[in-house]
């Protein structure tokens, strides 16, 4: 572990705070907060040549879907104590699976599939497609119930 005065010296405070402000969810918030310097030589090159290979394929590909994507723990913990979700919630939830969707296909629609590490990372995202389609029957963008939510509303 680097000493606490060299972190003072490279402001790491700082850069974690800037880091921090970037993230898109209080959980990748709560993930660069947590961030600390490596120590082993190889995971550090590792990172590095992981962190260089996605700032390469942004560059290229600027479009990757993150903006407007909500943290959907608190419904996930929610669901897990069978508690009745909020519908923001579930169309929040529709939002974040319709971006795995989306960066699921990305090594599809690239010319130059081997190319980016990330790429293998990716085969690891499990879309939910039925349960995306159910709940775009279910609820709308503008948070209402649709009548082909259930046989019931729908009669």
């Amino acid at each position: 572990m680097i000493e606490k005065h060299s972190l003072n010296t490279l402001e790491y405070d700082k850069i974690i705070s800037r880091l921090s402000v970037m993230a898109l969810t209080t959980g990748g918030k709560k993930i660069c907060e947590e961030l600390k310097p490596l120590a082993d030589f190889d995971e550090i090159r590792d990172n590095l040549d992981a962190t260089s290979d996605f700032v390469d394929y942004l560059i290229l590909n600027p479009e990757l879907p993150l903006h407007g994507l909500k943290d959907i723990r608190p419904l996930l913990k929610k669901s897990k104590n069978e508690m009745i979700p909020e519908i923001k919630e579930l169309v929040d939830l529709i939002y974040f699976l319709e971006v795995l969707e989306k960066i699921n296909k990305i090594p599809q629609n690239t010319e130059k599939q081997g190319q980016y590490l990330f790429f293998e990372q990716l085969t690891y995202i499990e879309t939910l497609p039925n349960l995306l389609n159910r709940l775009k029957q279910c609820v709308n963008s503008n948070q209402e119930i649709e009548d082909r939510a259930s046989s019931e509303l729908y009669d």
